[in-house]
């Protein structure tokens, strides 16, 4: 089976696309946090549902973007090591970077500015398409571009076993 066969994986350990680690649980718990909070306020306060998570969709890929920042700094998204010009060296040896003398992708840098990017769609986006379509989006776009981003780096969105 090739490596790169996400659907072979899937097939033969579906439990390996769960959150491995401590900080995907709790980003993954956080997630599914804010969708029940945001649709108990929402039937609550009698707002529709599907424009309460835009709302949060929005403000979500902002906050992606601060997440970011901090993932650059702790080296603990990292992509493939490179030769590039572009490439990142992690020095500090308490960053989760495996080997501190190569440079690897800026996997985050690449998120960040994913992220920024997908706010302003949106931004302007905003008001002009169904309720929905804005949840639709973010959530379908942020594991995407994180699990594009990351693979082949140290922290992957699926277990490597």
């Amino acid at each position: 089976m090739s490596s790169n066969n996400l659907w072979g994986r899937f097939y033969h350990s579906p439990g390996g696309f769960l959150p491995s680690g401590k900080a995907e649980w709790l980003f993954t718990g956080l997630f599914f946090a804010v969708v029940i909070v945001i649709l108990v306020a929402g039937w609550r306060m009698k707002i529709s549902i599907l424009k309460f998570l835009d709302v949060g969709a929005i403000f979500a890929a902002l906050g992606q973007f601060f997440g970011r920042i901090g993932n650059i700094i702790n080296g603990d998204v990292i992509g493939y090591p490179t030769k590039s010009p572009l490439g990142v060296i992690y020095a500090n040896p308490n960053s989760f970077a495996p080997r501190h003398d190569i440079a690897y992708q800026p996997a985050a840098v690449y998120e960040a500015l994913i992220d920024v990017l997908l706010f302003g769609i949106l931004w302007t986006l905003r008001n002009k398409v169904k309720p929905g379509m804005y949840f639709s989006i973010t959530s379908s776009v942020i594991p995407s571009a994180r699990s594009s981003c990351l693979s082949g780096g140290t922290m992957r969105p699926y277990s490597s076993a």
